[in-house]
């Protein structure tokens, strides 16, 4: 009995190390993702600004407002690393269907979410996609 009970102490060891080194690698590799983020079927309406474009969209098509949801994966964060100190371009309200509002901003370094600011793992990556997505065409000249 004492044997079985020290064999399964020995792997519950192993599982727990090989658990706790995948959640490190993860986070070093892809960043801490934004927690907190409504479902796109919580979301009634979207808008997005963009102040390089100075331009506000508003959409309330499910398209739209799943591309404004799935945004946010881009918007992973480095732990611990300070962010720099800069102005957000980017803004996007969630409308949610209960009525209340959250928003999420960043810049090309930055990203702010609930109210505190975080590195980013990927900069630029997701104002380059933000503008693809929501302002495709350029302005007019």
């Amino acid at each position: 009995m004492k044997n079985i009970k020290h064999t399964l102490l020995q792997w519950a060891k192993i599982f727990l190390f090989c658990f706790v080194g995948t959640l490190i690698g993860q986070t070093a590799v892809k960043g801490v993702p934004l927690w907190d983020v409504p479902g796109a079927e919580d979301v009634r309406q979207v808008t997005v600004l963009c102040t390089v474009r100075g331009k506000e969209q508003t959409f309330a098509d499910a398209e739209n407002i799943e591309l404004a949801v799935k945004m946010t994966g881009f918007l992973a964060y480095k732990p611990l690393a300070k962010p720099q100190t800069e102005e957000p371009v980017l803004s996007i309200t969630y409308l949610l269907a209960d009525g209340t509002a959250c928003e999420v901003q960043a810049s090309e370094n930055t990203v702010w979410w609930n109210g505190r600011a975080h590195a980013l793992k990927d900069p630029g990556t997701a104002l380059k996609l933000s503008e693809a997505i929501f302002y495709p065409y350029p302005e007019p000249q």
